[in-house]
């Protein structure tokens, strides 16, 4: 174990997260599962995801496709448990756009290669 305090910590936050799951789900044992921070088996695994949305106060998908991603399937006990933390609020900025700005050079291989046709046009 590399870090114990820090795993300590984390055991202690999910246990009182599922004592107000089970207060408030009483006997929904795989919501409880489903929920928890830790992964529970041969080796307890930290669920990092379940992590920062236990200890966030807000949830953000990148786009309204992966919001509900998230809310239908990917965490949908914690988006039942928390409805109000999960929001989509997208950013504007496109991987195409990201590129052109980021990466100047790989961009021009990619104008030269294809044309400028790839290139997103937004007002400056």
């Amino acid at each position: 174990m590399l870090v114990p305090r820090l795993l300590e910590i984390i055991y202690e936050i999910n246990r009182r997260f599922l004592d107000g799951v089970r207060a408030r789900f009483p006997g929904e044992d795989s919501r409880v599962a489903a929920a928890s921070v830790v992964e529970e088996g041969a080796e307890r695994k930290i669920r990092m995801a379940n992590l920062a949305i236990v200890g966030s106060h807000s949830t953000n998908g990148v786009a309204a496709i992966h919001s509900e991603l998230l809310r239908r399937t990917t965490v949908k006990d914690l988006a039942e448990i928390f409805p109000e933390r999960f929001s989509n609020k997208t950013n504007g900025v496109t991987p195409r756009r990201w590129l052109l700005v980021a990466n100047p050079p790989l961009a021009h291989v990619i104008t030269t290669a294809i044309g400028k046709n790839w290139i997103p046009t937004w007002p400056n």
